[in-house]
């Protein structure tokens, strides 16, 4: 499957900028500390659905924001 078809995620760190799947964790482009990618993976791991859905959404040119606006999103509709 072509990297841009496979669900994915763009991470930018301080001095860093990755691209990772959602399904799998993989790093598909760029580079984390260590420390960074841990982190990005249990993001992902907990917020699975939340980010396939803003891949998916992304598709249709309806960009959802950061997994911060995201979930303060969430927040405010409960």
């Amino acid at each position: 499957m072509e990297r841009h078809q496979r669900p994915h995620v763009d991470v930018r760190g301080k001095a860093s900028i990755a691209t990772l799947d959602v399904v799998t964790g993989e790093l598909l482009a760029g580079a984390l500390p260590a420390s960074g990618l841990r982190a990005v993976r249990a993001l992902l791991a907990r917020h699975q659905s939340l980010a396939l859905e803003a891949f998916h959404r992304t598709l249709q040119h309806d960009f959802p924001g950061t997994l911060d606006q995201q979930l303060e999103g969430d927040e405010a509709d409960e």
